[in-house]
């Protein structure tokens, strides 16, 4: 079993939710999955949520009800809840490949049955969906630049909603080319290897880590990060449109 980085308060109300919707949902909870930094090991008590992935036999709206009362019982909790039915996951699974290959790297499973036993999605779809996430990432980090540089609370808190969307994407370039790779687990050892892989200066990602204690920036530390991960991922789409053939959009 995967171990979580939870602090004991928080990880005795996570058993608490649990405990109750197991007794609520009954037979129709197929599957309880913790995943996320809760996982990873860059859990942050002030800014991060506790991902719940919960698979159910039926998914219906008296289910989602139910879910919905659990939370809000254990609001000491905050959850951030993937709520999906068994009917049709497998398309689910392949439609958002690369966010459930991800999840399946690091998971721990709360009640129920392993869901991404047999897991396979093609990878030139988890190419094309990385390129997809990347072009994107770009477009809201200049969004976010736009409208927040001159509020600097707001643009610490893009920073720490995009943090691991931005090293996950950036980590499954190299995944994805070269399947013997073995990427560090903890996201602090993952800059240089992204840097050396892509040829390219992925020190912003070491001073995105940074901000996750800061509240606010100042207007010269906005325009270095913005700047850095503007760069970096350019290049990143460059490197994917010049070695991934069939995966460019």
């Amino acid at each position: 079993m995967i171990e979580t980085t939870l602090p004991p308060s928080l990880e005795a109300s996570l058993d608490g939710l649990t405990a109750q919707l197991i007794k609520s949902l009954g037979n129709n909870l197929y599957s309880c999955i913790l995943y996320g930094s809760a996982i990873r090991g860059d859990f942050a008590a002030r800014s991060s949520d506790i991902n719940l992935l919960i698979i159910l036999n039926e998914s219906t709206t008296d289910a989602h009800e139910i879910i919905a009362e659990a939370l809000a019982v254990h609001s000491n909790v905050r959850v951030d809840p993937l709520v999906l039915g068994r009917a049709g996951i497998k398309r689910n699974f392949e439609m958002a490949g690369a966010k459930f290959v991800s999840i399946s790297r690091d998971f721990r499973i709360l009640h129920g049955s392993d869901p991404f036993r047999g897991l396979q999605v093609d990878t030139n779809i988890l190419k094309f969906l990385t390129e997809q996430s990347l072009r994107s990432l770009r477009m809201r980090a200049v969004r976010a630049y736009v409208l927040y540089s001159k509020e600097r609370t707001q643009y610490v808190r893009f920073v720490n909603r995009m943090r691991t969307s931005i090293f996950s994407a950036l980590s499954d370039i190299i995944r994805l080319t070269d399947s013997a790779s073995d990427l560090p687990h903890d996201f602090s050892d993952r800059p240089k290897v992204i840097g050396e892989f892509l040829g390219t200066d992925a020190s912003v990602l070491e001073d995105f880590l940074q901000v996750g204690g800061r509240e606010k920036l100042s207007p010269q530390e906005i325009r270095s990060l913005h700047l850095g991960l503007y760069n970096l991922l350019s290049h990143a789409i460059f490197w994917m449109e010049s070695h991934w053939q069939n995966g460019s959009i």
